[in-house]
């Protein structure tokens, strides 16, 4: 495969992974937000919200790794003298 190419990959794979995480904490916001609207009904609420760490979910630590995987052979074939 060509060098642009890995390079492509490896930053779709890091975008992804990027993505990801970011969506975790925006759903864990609206989750805390709808915490916050049961307090009529409970009495308490959290004070903030539980925010999941990098790797909770398998897929963030996993794609960063791929992609980065794909700069290292993307930079390898980037300096191999052929």
């Amino acid at each position: 495969m060509d060098k642009i190419l890995y390079y492509l990959l490896g930053t779709v794979f890091i975008i992804a992974g990027g993505i990801t995480y970011t969506l975790e904490r925006g759903i864990a916001h609206l989750v805390w937000i709808g915490q916050l609207n049961a307090i009529r009904y409970m009495g308490s609420a959290p004070n903030s919200p539980q925010i999941p760490g990098l790797f909770t979910n398998v897929f963030v630590p996993l794609f960063m790794i791929i992609g980065i995987f794909f700069f290292v052979l993307a930079f390898y074939k980037h300096n191999r003298k052929i």
